[in-house]
């Protein structure tokens, strides 16, 4: 059970329901409490605690469940993990449960001093995240890949301030042409595969490798032209823009010229809209999000559909962006 799922179970404990999204209801232990014991039920968009089930369903929480809730919960609260920079409650907390057993057995050993010298050998010696990785998480080096929050839980507990990333700072893929006029950095490689026709613009492809970007910082002060970025417009999508905005302050997102796609049918796309997406949308600064940016984004919630970044026609979506003008 992920921590947004032992949110929401515990959001029934106290309020007898919660509004159901496709990740809640499909997870075993939920499906167990509605097919099986009969203790939850569907009640329209919501998941509501059966009445005629609640003392039962109460009193296996508080057994099974609630101890390691307010454990894990207490954990990410003192290293202020359930917040932004700013002091704002985050509405995407990610956690899988034997990680969150891991960042408490550190948290704990922490406090007794049992991994002072593990610590000090991880600073001095500028470990990277997959050394670190296989340290603690299944003797895996890669499984921290792709995991920035999990990495930035690791250090707040760890007290330590940079990971070497052996993977995120090393490669940036450059489709490079003289006398350059634009840069598009694009999530996916989709559009690097086709450079014929944005050379003809003089336009500059760059990827990055989707979350891994870190090594973005050190083209903030090469960049001369103007850069925009293209992406999937669903969740991970409209997330990664954030931390990219965040590390080139002056690039633009484009506004997708192509048409929304049902997530129903999309089986083997696995980045859904989550409960309070429309919040944190609307909660993003205009100097990031534009107005235009969020309704279509909160149109895409609504209809539970998404856009994918390779639907576009990358040059068309230039010119209706006003980036380029039309040879």
């Amino acid at each position: 059970m992920n921590w947004l799922t032992a949110t929401k179970l515990h959001q029934l404990y106290t309020n007898k329901s919660t509004v159901s999204t496709d990740q809640f209801v499909s997870d075993a232990t939920i499906q167990g409490f509605i097919n099986t014991t009969g203790e939850l039920c569907i009640d329209g968009r919501n998941v509501i605690v059966n009445n005629s089930r609640e003392e039962s369903f109460l009193e296996y929480y508080e057994l099974k469940y609630l101890p390691k809730y307010q454990r894990y919960n207490a954990l990410l609260d003192k290293h202020k993990l359930l917040t932004d920079k700013n002091g704002r409650k985050k509405v995407q907390v990610r956690y899988e449960e034997d990680e969150l057993a891991v960042l408490l057995k550190l948290d704990e050993q922490m406090s007794d001093g049992s991994v002072a010298e593990i610590r000090k050998q991880i600073i001095e010696r500028e470990e990277s995240i997959r050394g670190v990785s296989r340290m603690f998480f299944f003797n895996d080096e890669k499984y921290l890949d792709e995991k920035k929050s999990l990495v930035e839980a690791l250090k707040r507990v760890l007290d330590i301030d940079k990971l070497a990333n052996d993977k995120g700072e090393q490669w940036i893929y450059k489709l490079t042409i003289p006398n350059r006029k634009l840069v598009v950095l694009c999530e996916n490689l989709d559009f690097l595969r086709r450079p014929t026709r944005p050379r003809k613009y003089q336009i500059e492809l760059w990827y990055a490798g989707g979350r891994n970007t870190p090594k973005l910082e050190y083209e903030r002060t090469l960049l001369d032209v103007p850069i925009y970025y293209s992406c999937d417009w669903d969740h991970d999508g409209l997330e990664i823009y954030q931390d990219v905005k965040g590390r080139l302050p002056t690039i633009q997102l484009l506004t997708p010229i192509s048409n929304a796609i049902n997530l129903a049918d999309s089986p083997n796309h696995h980045s859904y809209w989550e409960e309070l997406d429309s919040t944190w949308i609307d909660n993003i600064s205009e100097e990031n999000l534009s107005n235009n940016h969020k309704n279509i984004i909160n149109n895409l919630i609504a209809k539970e559909a998404w856009i994918r970044e390779e639907d576009n026609d990358l040059i068309e979506m230039l010119i209706s962006n006003d980036a380029i003008a039309n040879l």
